[in-house]
């Protein structure tokens, strides 16, 4: 069960702002939210929590700034119309660990709308050290038999938080631990999970952050064809320009794997196709299905123990569902996918009525029963 949590005091300097910190490391929490006028808040197993001892004030969210920002214009940047997205390394020894230890926080910070005037909103996400093993994750062997094609695009989606990268993550790894001649080269913004302890004598990563080792995803791919990978990992396909980067890597007989936002597979079909014009989207539509091995969208449900469970579905792209797809109307595909998964894939229902078998998931659940309507929805779209 997740513990009782209170930080006392008042966070009037930066080092006390590190308290929360640490005490987040102590509880394994995944996110710290902070922002004027509320209490932080610690996010465990997707359940929030209230852990400050009071709501804080404009002067005590500039400490949290001040601390994790190395740049003393922080707080008056973020008070503006300018938002902070950085890495922040923090060093820490936990209780019984032998040694200090350094830990990794994404922050990203904002201004904010509050009762008295402009306030500061942090949004800090954990970074986690090790990537997972495949099977810690629950994930099939069937799973793995079709999850490194030879070329083409693999694509993981979900919503925001719900697993993407650790997924693709345990895959890289598990490539790396086991497959023999693989040269992987990731364009990511940032670098989330550094894979190099995991390389063999015949395997490689080559971490590239997109700001920082390479102006653009373009130009990082334009040098990475000149790399002599086997697997380029795109870390999201957000936009036209990482779209088409992942289509160009899948059509040079290269395999690339890459992430994207959306709640179900056949929504992520959508979701290729909507950066482009209307004169353009048949012709992007072959594209995506003559590049496309597998899609897999993924969800995070808070189960009865406590915990979270992972529920997704899954179509793999061989000749019988592209031949499907081929002749689809842009407007109609995500009602064609959606009988695809049913059909030849691994829809939502599966993991929920398993997960409901074993009492972790209730068929009354909120969450549960939103994700079977929305999947019905699809059918009529």
């Amino acid at each position: 069960m997740i513990p009782n949590i209170l930080i006392e005091g008042d966070v009037t300097t930066p080092e006390s702002a590190l308290r929360f910190f640490n005490k987040a490391i102590e509880v394994n929490a995944s996110e710290i939210h902070v922002t004027s006028e509320d209490f932080v808040r610690f996010e465990i197993q997707g359940r929030q929590q209230c852990v400050s001892s009071h709501q804080l004030d404009n002067e005590e969210l500039a400490n949290f700034v001040r601390a994790t920002y190395k740049n003393t214009s922080g707080e008056t940047r973020a008070l503006g119309d300018t938002e902070l997205d950085y890495n922040f390394l923090h060093r820490y020894q936990k209780e019984g660990d032998t040694r200090l230890r350094q830990y990794s926080f994404r922050v990203n910070v904002c201004s904010a709308t509050v009762s008295t005037g402009v306030g500061i909103h942090l949004a800090i996400r954990k970074v986690e050290e090790d990537a997972p093993r495949w099977q810690e994750l629950g994930l099939s062997e069937s799973l793995w038999d079709i999850w490194r094609p030879n070329e083409g695009i693999v694509i993981v989606s979900g919503p925001t938080g719900s697993g993407k990268s650790t997924l693709l993550a345990a895959g890289n790894r598990r490539i790396l631990e086991e497959r023999q001649n693989e040269k992987i080269v990731t364009l990511e913004h940032p670098v989330e999970y550094h894979l190099r302890k995991y390389m063999k004598e015949t395997t490689m990563i080559v971490h590239r952050a997109v700001g920082k080792n390479t102006k653009s995803f373009m130009s990082g791919l334009e040098s990475s064809m000149r790399q002599k990978p086997t697997i380029v990992v795109i870390g999201e396909a957000r936009d036209r320009a990482t779209i088409e980067a992942a289509l160009t890597i899948a059509t040079t007989g290269h395999l690339a794997y890459t992430t994207t936002h959306t709640n179900s597979v056949p929504e992520t079909g959508t979701r290729l196709l909507s950066p482009f014009p209307s004169e353009e989207k048949e012709q992007r539509l072959a594209d995506i299905l003559y590049s496309s091995r597998l899609m897999i969208n993924q969800r995070l449900l808070r189960s009865e123990d406590g915990k979270r469970v992972a529920v997704k579905e899954i179509l793999p792209f061989d000749k019988d569902v592209r031949y499907r797809l081929e002749s689809t109307n842009p407007r109609m595909l995500k009602k064609e996918m959606r009988r695809m998964v049913n059909e030849y894939g691994q829809p939502f229902s599966e993991d929920l009525d398993k997960y409901i078998s074993q009492g972790l998931l209730r068929a009354e659940d909120q969450e549960v029963k939103s994700i079977m309507l929305a999947s019905k929805a699809e059918l009529n779209s």
